[in-house]
Formats: structure tokens, sequence, C-alpha cells
């Protein structure tokens, strides 16, 4: 057996209403006309009502903060590779500095929608991320989405060059799959 609470409450010269359900104690000891608090956001009043009276569940907050983590976690995805992804591989095209590399791996990658991301995976050496005076030399590991007609060109051991970020050199892309191209001003 359900045991639900009807509720009213004004908002600006209009009377909303509202139900919640509550336990069988809970229901016994309310009354008809019994004063029950609601809490309303003031922009939105009749989106978003919280019961706040006796055996309400509490506030929807966390359920609202999980549904908006989540839609701006797809949005950041979108965000990221719509602007952000392309902004640093244009950046490392231009302020990049080159050094010589190996492709060490080539490979498909599960995309969205079925469809693969062809992936080349390279060897390089740079200096050391930790050492300010850049004489010591670090190998690092890369890879680069590309498409598939260069993927297809790709071959594993051949020599690549390969643009680094100079303050980190971890960052880097395979230059020739890149999708930019640098030119002479």
């Amino acid at each position: 057996m359900t045991h639900a609470v009807h509720y009213a409450y004004p908002v600006g010269v209009e009377e909303r209403t509202g139900n919640i359900s509550v336990s069988p104690d809970v229901y016994e000891r309310l009354q008809v006309g019994q004063d029950f608090a609601v809490r309303v956001l003031p922009p939105l009043p009749r989106s978003f009502d919280q019961p706040r009276g006796p055996g309400s569940p509490g506030s929807k907050v966390l359920a609202h903060f999980l549904v908006a983590l989540f839609w701006n976690g797809i949005l950041a995805l979108f965000l990221w590779k719509a602007w952000v992804r392309p902004w640093r591989q244009r950046t490392l095209v231009r302020d990049g500095l080159a050094t010589k590399g190996t492709i060490t791996n080539k490979f498909l990658r599960g995309g969205g929608k079925g469809l693969p991301a062809h992936v080349i995976q390279y060897d390089y050496s740079a200096p050391a991320a930790n050492d300010p005076d850049g004489m010591r030399q670090a190998s690092y590991h890369g890879e680069t989405a590309t498409s598939k007609e260069l993927f297809d060109a790709a071959n594993v051991g051949e020599a690549v060059v390969v643009l680094f970020h100079p303050r980190n050199p971890r960052r880097s892309i395979a230059y020739e799959f890149a999708e930019y191209e640098a030119v002479a001003d």
C-alpha cells in the first residue's frame, strides 16, 4: 500500500501542487492543513520543487548534480575532440621542436558508432623533462590517430619526424600524421 502526501505551495500569485510517497508511520503523524516545507529554486520555481517536510526524501540536488556531471562530461568530450585536440596539434606543429622518431606499432582502436581510430605509435628521444639544462636525453613513446590512407602507407620501423613541446617533451605528434602543415611566413 502506498501512502502519499499531497502538498500545495505558492509561487507568486499561482498555487503549485506536488506529491511524494511517505512511510506509513509518517503518514499517520501528518494532519490535513499541517505546514509542509517545500524549497523552490527562485529562477525555476515550477521545475525544481524540493519537499522538505516530514518523510520527504531530502534534496534532489545530488541527483541533479550527477545528471549535470554526466551531461557536462559528454559535452567535454565533444569540446575536446572538436576544439582542444586540434588546437593542441596546431600548437605543436607551429611551436614544437623536431626530432627523429621511429614507428613502433600501428593498430586500430575501437571508436564510437563502430568507426575505428587508426593509431600510429612511435618512439623518439628528446631532452629530459626534469633537466633544466636540456643536456640529458630521454626516450619517449607517443601515439597519433590518423587517416586510413596515411595509416595504410605507414610501416613499422620507418623513420618519422616527431614534433614535441619544448617544456613538456612527452607531448608530441608524428608530423607526417598531423592534421596541420607547417608553412614558412
